[in-house]
């Protein structure tokens, strides 16, 4: 029996994936504990094939304006995780107005591309002006993330809610994700 598509996602299996979904086109709809697709975790590996994403985007096209429980859309997750900029315009083509759409800090995918100092392609792609490269560092970022009034696994009630929640396979050892900095457990 072959993996459900969002743990092949989670572990970045995008051959088996994409013969997945082939195979079985819902299973592009999956969502895990952390309100992630298949699409989201496909735009937090820069290994990922355009045709995996493409074919995530034909099979679910609502899925790019999906956000996940950290409150990002896959563009918020594309630009934080540098994905190869054809494969951050096939997103932004299936959900243009995810260019305004701001994450829970406030930023939208333009901002984040200019916080990472990224590509002047890629800024062709956002439609914003290309900065010369500042690249903010990572303890600012953390900072700016712990400081935020609301945390990844609390409730708006004050309980954790990720009591029950496993964390996927590439990243049990992690203290919080490396794309968005929200914190696990």
């Amino acid at each position: 029996m072959s993996l459900p598509a969002i743990e092949l996602a989670e572990r970045s299996a995008w051959t088996a994936l994409h013969a997945l979904l082939l195979e079985y086109p819902s299973s592009a709809e999956e969502c895990d504990d952390y309100g992630m697709l298949p699409l989201h975790w496909s735009c937090t590996d820069p290994s990922v094939t355009a045709a995996v994403v493409q074919t995530l985007l034909d099979l679910h096209p609502t899925g790019a304006q999906t956000k996940n429980t950290a409150g990002l859309l896959p563009l918020h997750i594309a630009v934080k995780a540098e994905i190869d900029v054809p494969i951050v315009d096939m997103i932004l083509q299936a959900y243009p107005a995810a260019l305004n759409v701001r994450t829970p800090h406030g930023d939208t995918p333009g901002d984040l591309a200019r916080k990472l100092a990224s590509s002047p392609e890629l800024c062709d792609v956002l439609h914003i002006n290309y900065d010369a490269p500042c690249r903010i560092s990572m303890e600012s970022v953390v900072s700016k993330s712990r400081s935020s009034s609301c945390s990844f696994g609390e409730s708006q009630y004050g309980g954790s809610t990720m009591s029950n929640v496993h964390l996927p396979p590439r990243w049990q050892h992690e203290k919080a994700c490396h794309v968005c900095q929200a914190k696990f457990g």
